[in-house]
Formats: C-alpha cells, structure tokens, sequence
C-alpha cells in the first residue's frame, strides 16, 4: 500500500492502492490498473485510458475527475468480468462524460451523472444524461435575461432539479428549484451556449437553451 499523502501522483499503468491520504491521483495508459482499495481526495482519469479496476475493489475519493472525449473515450471494466468493481463518494455529485462502462457500481451517498456515456453490463448507480435532445418533446423554462452576464431567473410552476449542459453534453450545474428559489447566477460559466433541462414531479420534460456572455 501506498501512502501519497499531500502530493499529485501521476500513474501510468498499474496503481497499488493509497490509503488516508491528501493526494490527487491522475491515472492513465492503455492498460491502466488499480489493485486493491484506494483512497485519496482526487481522482482523474485521462481521456483515452483503458481502466480496469480489480473486482470487489472500491477507489474512494472526495473528488472525481472522469472526462473523456468524443475521439478519446474512457474505458471502465472489472478485472473479472461479471463482478463489480466500486466507485464511492460519500456525498454531492460527481459528473462524468465519455464513458465506456462495464461491471461498475457507483455509489457511498453521491449521486454519479454521466453524458454520452456507454453503459454495458453490470453497471449500477450512475445517471445517464441525454445529449441528443431533438427528438424528445419538452416544455419550455422561461429564462430571463437571455442571453446574460450570469444572473438569471427562471419561470416554472415546478420543483425539481435541473441540470445545465454544455453543446457536449457534459453537465456543468446542478439549479435546485424549490420554493421561492427561482434566481441563479451563473457568471462563473465559459462564455457559450448552454442547455438547460429537468424533470417535474409529473414526469414532464422541460428544456430552454441560454446564452451567457
């Protein structure tokens, strides 16, 4: 076992485990590996990486950096296909985009959203994000102003979460409507054009596209 405590690790390969640490991982190779039960605050895995995490095994992290790209996707496997391999955060989200899973448990409290995502067999706990939105009919969100600095107040006789995706799909925001919480900022956003979707309670999908600039 490894103790990586206060420092960034870059592995290629294979990785044996850390444990009560303060490091930030970073992970990659065609054969990447991690042996054992592995703690640490941050997690990456660069684009492109073939993971393969041993079965029964959990990577445990505050924090979870798992984006591939469309030519460069992130393969996620168990060494032994059919059982489980872990992924645990205690709370919050963490929000993943390009995956290729298969036999992974995603779970300990967090909730695990990914966007163009490719979900095999065996994979439980993670959220898939729809990307391709044309053909799906939605209400609308009245936004205004639009477009915006950041500061936006959002019209909708609902409560529920939406989440605010950019042009790839990938989520970037989580917006809580709740009662009498209809204004956000957003400033802290790239400059672009973003969409912004959401499930009421009666299973009605709404969707609104906004500009921030």
């Amino acid at each position: 076992t490894v103790d990586y405590t206060n420092s960034t690790v870059m592995v290629e390969g294979s990785l044996s485990g850390g444990y009560d640490t303060l490091a930030t991982v970073i992970h990659s190779g065609d054969n990447a590996f991690v042996h054992g039960w592995t703690w640490c605050d941050t997690y990456q895995v660069l684009p492109g990486t073939d993971l393969s995490i041993q079965a029964g095994r959990h990577v445990t992290a505050e924090n979870f950096d798992l984006n591939g790209t469309a030519s460069e996707m992130i393969t996620i496997s168990s060494s032994s296909p059919g059982e489980e391999a872990f992924f645990y955060k205690s709370s919050g989200t963490v929000e993943a985009s390009y995956l290729n899973l298969t036999d992974n448990h995603a779970g300990g409290g967090a909730t695990f959203y990914v966007s163009n995502g490719v979900l095999n067999d065996n994979v439980e706990g993670w959220n898939e994000i729809v990307s391709s939105l044309d053909e799906i009919q939605f209400e609308s969100l009245d936004i205004y102003p639009n477009p915006s600095s950041g500061p936006i107040m959002i019209e909708a006789d609902i409560q529920s979460t939406l989440h605010v995706l950019d042009l790839s799909g990938r989520m970037v925001r989580q917006l809580v409507l709740g009662n009498g919480n209809r204004q956000f900022d957003l400033g802290d956003l790239d400059r672009g054009t973003y969409v912004i979707v959401g499930l009421s309670p009666d299973d009605e999908l709404y969707r609104s596209t906004l500009v921030i600039e």
